[in-house]
């Protein structure tokens, strides 16, 4: 137990693994979970970059109904995303659907929690990402991304929000290192029908009772966030 908190208190440090550990606990006796958030900007490609993608990838929007698709993610979860207007980037290898990346103009209703999320005008909020196993060591990710910033870019967008857990420190320090910038970190307690969250943005404090109530957090252009 205490090689595991070392592990732990290194890699999320020690609110993080207190974290952890109320999660493993209301998960293991199943009334609730913990989800811990943080708030990412980052910036995308200069317009007019020149794309230059790995030997035979091919990277594109895909639309809804695909097959490809649907083999990787469940009909249900790709009917949310494209209700919500939802862009799907793919990463193909030779027709192989090696990789995804979500993004949204308008608001994002995340599933994981009780939330919604809303980018400013000079932003989109991308989400889903998603490898394939046997591609995860690969270069699908890069062409995947850069492809994406690349449209992103030409519908007008400078940059891209994203929210990471707390619980990822790899994609963490891959955005990091990618030149994203942390903006807000949020909390989200659920216990039973009841949930609770905390944000070093506003609202500060919200408690939820129904699917219905959500709270909901605008980011500005100066990558401030403020929630109603």
């Amino acid at each position: 137990m205490l090689n595991w908190f070392k592990i732990s208190y290194a890699q999320i440090g020690f609110s993080g693994t207190i974290y952890y550990l109320a999660d493993i606990i209301l998960r293991k006796i199943k009334i609730g979970s913990v989800y811990p958030y943080c708030f990412l900007s980052q910036p995308l490609s200069s317009p007019g970059k020149k794309l230059r993608l790995s030997k035979g990838y091919a990277v594109r929007k895909i639309q809804p109904g695909d097959p490809r698709l649907l083999e990787i993610l469940p009909p249900a979860v790709c009917d949310y995303r494209f209700e919500q207007k939802a862009v799907c980037i793919g990463a193909f290898k030779e027709e192989t659907l090696t990789a995804l990346l979500w993004f949204t103009t308008d608001i994002y209703h995340e599933d994981e929690v009780r939330a919604d999320f809303i980018p400013p005008s000079d932003a989109c909020w991308d989400f889903g990402v998603h490898i394939e196993p046997e591609y995860r060591m690969t270069r699908a990710f890069s062409n995947l991304w850069g492809a994406s910033t690349v449209i992103m870019n030409d519908m007008g967008y400078e940059k891209s929000l994203s929210r990471i857990s707390a619980f990822n420190p790899i994609s963490l320090h891959a955005h990091t290192r990618m030149g994203a910038k942390l903006i807000a970190k949020a909390i989200f307690i659920n216990i039973g029908p009841v949930q609770i969250s905390f944000s070093n943005a506003k609202p500060l404090l919200y408690i939820s009772f129904s699917k219905s109530s959500r709270p909901r957090f605008y980011f500005h252009k100066n990558d401030q966030s403020l929630a109603t």
